[in-house]
């Protein structure tokens, strides 16, 4: 059989003849749309259009020419004109179909198929088709009810099922349940699922999900992510690490699974690991607030560096990174009008430690005498308040919530409040609220609880006292240091449990211990606390902590004390205990409390003191290791503070001798501190009134 010619002149010439021909025309535009020739061959259809507008084929060879074009618009519109004219034709309700699914509209495409499928009701393939445009259509503008109508049809289609429960909420759990049956293989399905348990809480069936998602899938990063979250809250710390850390193997920058991996490491007391981890989130995020905290922070701990190196560094941080300010304060510089006093407590005004050693501070403050009004800035959410907040409310003239201010709405809410001295008793570099600090909206600026120098010159103030912050110490700090008799106030604020007879006496040998986080136990101190151990041969020791009930924790540290030549049959390593009278309870098992360096203890000092335990410190390089120094010379308990490592030896050796003066120590040393200045608070709250009178004073004169 001989091929039809291609050749359009023996058509062109028959249309110069007849020019009214709309079948010539349309066999002339079929004729160049074969020779590749499109457009051409578009314009011919139209021109039989034109001359035959009820013409269906030619409509339908139109809206094919424009598919080939991929003017879909224009093709959408010539198959609309053809179904008009030709109901009953499959394939152009079905071609309609396709290029409105094309173009996005799947109802109108949905519509479509319906007309097609009718026409074809055994059509397998065209009801998968119709199903896949409104699948489509809910991925592609997140529609609920695309995926609803999808699986209305075909209720077999797992990954709508998946989408579906992303998209709504309330059905989320049983969509993801059915997704995971009818594709048990789709790691999709079972992460999800895991996610909406995880919601619902129950952790132990969301941790099985994810694993199902991690048997199918493992190199998912997010499912690593959210099994470490569901094990973390199932209190599984070391499998939540284990999975934290594959997560960012996985996914290089993993901010999300970064911020727990180092808030971990750090509550396990691996320091140079948490460090480590902080950077790699500053890397993708340097704003990121608890991250810069965390490094910021970390500087105390290090014994290369002392206090005028933490200077140095905070001080570029805050040159570099912190919003600067050129205020102008309108408050009257009168010095001795009443002044307002704001206290910016962040997160912190309920039951931890930094609000339970302000709070004597607060309540301890004539405010009537010192002509002192005291706002409160809390971010603590009403339904996290406690009895300590309510406390705090109780020691204020006004409260503000602020937990939904950002930094910069904070600072504008302390300026319009018209505060004159702000009290920053949060005190942590880089947030949660410092960036607040350093837009100046109070003329006096005042750091206090701090563990060294904020390095910035918006907090003109430091509090410190004689001993915790001496004169020639005052090159640590960018702000200027404001001494009080003492720095420091220990009120229990609950029934302290009875102290309990000497250990040695029963035990017949002495128990050192310690219960400071063990991110403070460096390896300077395991090699000094190894020093005390030799010079004391049948002594032992217990460190309480935290990390301790897991097994990672005890052998890091373990290893650690091996590798200072301790014998681990001397060392206890005590998991923590939940209750607070409990945690106090233990220090009637220890001797004698050892305190790290660089970073000494400050509250379980006074903890240690209250249940009659001697402490044996050294004076430390900087502010964070100077808090035992002030706090055991307020009590009086001199025998125990030492001047440096070799005399701290010889201290707790000398304690360890003399089991007679060790009972009585423990007999009368919570007396002692009861009748010290450091448990005084009507004399603590006095000096601080006195404190921020001062500041004010001197920013009438000078400011």
């Amino acid at each position: 059989m001989t091929a039809p010619s291609l050749d359009p002149r023996p058509l062109r010439h028959v249309l110069a003849g007849a020019p009214e021909s709309a079948g010539d025309w349309l066999k002339l535009g079929l004729l160049l749309a074969a020779r590749s020739q499109v457009p051409e061959a578009a314009v011919l259809i139209r021109r039989a259009i034109a001359l035959a507008p009820r013409a269906a084929v030619a409509w339908e060879s139109l809206a094919m020419a424009e598919e080939s074009l991929a003017d879909w618009p224009r093709a959408i519109a010539a198959w609309q004109q053809a179904v008009a004219l030709r109901p009953g034709r499959l394939d152009s309700h079905l071609r309609l179909a396709r290029a409105l699914s094309r173009m996005g509209e799947a109802d109108a495409a949905d519509r479509s198929y319906e007309i097609a499928g009718r026409l074809a009701p055994r059509d397998v393939a065209l009801a998968e088709e119709r199903v896949l445009n409104l699948a489509a259509a809910g991925r592609r503008h997140g529609r609920v009810d695309a995926y609803r109508r999808a699986l209305a049809l075909d209720p077999t289609l797992a990954p709508a099922w998946i989408n579906l429960g992303a998209l709504a909420r309330g059905e989320a759990e049983g969509a993801w349940r059915r997704a995971t049956h009818l594709a048990p293989d789709l790691a999709d399905a079972h992460n999800n699922l895991g996610t909406v348990e995880q919601r619902a809480g129950r952790l132990a069936a969301a941790a099985r999900s994810y694993k199902r998602a991690l048997l199918l899938q493992p190199d998912r990063a997010d499912a690593w992510f959210n099994l470490g979250s569901s094990l973390q809250n199932l209190n599984r710390i070391e499998s939540a690490v284990a999975a934290y850390e594959r997560a960012v193997a996985l996914r290089a920058g993993f901010v999300d699974a970064l911020l727990p991996l180092a808030t971990l490491l750090n509550y396990f007391g691996l320091l140079d690991r948490a460090t480590a981890v902080n950077r790699q989130i500053l890397a993708v995020r340097p704003d990121n607030a608890e991250a810069n905290r965390a490094v910021l922070s970390a500087l105390v701990f290090d014994p290369a560096i002392g206090g005028a190196g933490i200077r140095r560094i905070r001080e570029e941080w805050c040159r570099s990174r912190l919003p600067s300010a050129t205020p102008r304060f309108g408050h009257a510089r009168d010095p001795e009008r009443a002044i307002r006093v704001g206290v910016l407590g962040g997160p912190n005004l309920r039951g931890n430690t930094h609000a339970f050693v302000a709070l004597p501070g607060f309540e301890g403050l004539d405010r009537r005498t010192h002509g002192i009004e005291v706002i409160v800035y809390s971010d603590l959410p009403a339904e996290q308040e406690d009895g300590y907040t309510k406390r705090y409310r109780l020691a204020s003239d006004g409260w503000r919530l602020t937990e939904k201010d950002d930094d910069a709405g904070l600072a504008r809410l302390i300026e319009e409040d018209r505060v004159d001295v702000l009290v920053d008793v949060v005190g942590h570099l880089g947030g949660p609220r410092f960036p607040a600090v350093a837009r100046r909206p109070a003329p006096v600026q005042i750091m206090d609880l701090a563990l060294g120098t904020s390095g910035s010159s918006a907090a003109q103030w430091i509090l410190g006292d004689p001993l915790l912050t001496p004169a020639e110490h005052d090159a640590h700090f960018t702000e200027t240091v404001l001494r009080l008799p003492l720095a420091y106030c220990y009120d229990p604020l609950i029934e302290m449990p009875a102290v309990g007879p000497l250990p040695a006496a029963a035990n017949r040998h002495v128990t050192f211990g310690s219960t400071n986080a063990l991110v403070k136990i460096t390896p300077s101190t395991i090699r000094l606390w190894a020093k005390v151990l030799q010079a004391v041969p049948t002594s032992r020791l217990v460190v309480k902590g935290r990390g301790f009930s897991e097994p990672r924790v005890r052998r890091h540290f373990g290893d650690a004390f091996a590798r200072a030549g301790v014998d681990l049959g001397r060392v206890e390593l005590r998991p923590w205990t939940a209750g607070f009278v409990d945690h106090l309870t233990f220090l009637n098992e220890i001797d004698i409390a050892l305190d790290p360096i660089p970073y000494g203890g400050v509250t379980t000092t006074c903890e240690a003191v209250w249940m009659g335990v001697p402490v044996v410190t050294v004076a430390g390089d900087r502010m964070a290791g100077r808090y035992s120094l002030a706090l055991l010379s307020s009590v009086g308990f001199t025998e125990g503070i030492a001047t440096d490592e070799a005399d701290y030896v010889a201290r707790a050796a000398r304690l360890a001798a003399d089991p007679e003066a060790l009972a009585a120590v423990r007999a009368s040393l919570r007396a002692q501190a009861q009748r010290s200045r450091l448990a005084d608070r009507k004399a603590y709250g006095q000096a601080r009134g006195e404190a921020f009178r001062t500041a004010w004073r001197d920013w009438c004169r000078t400011g």
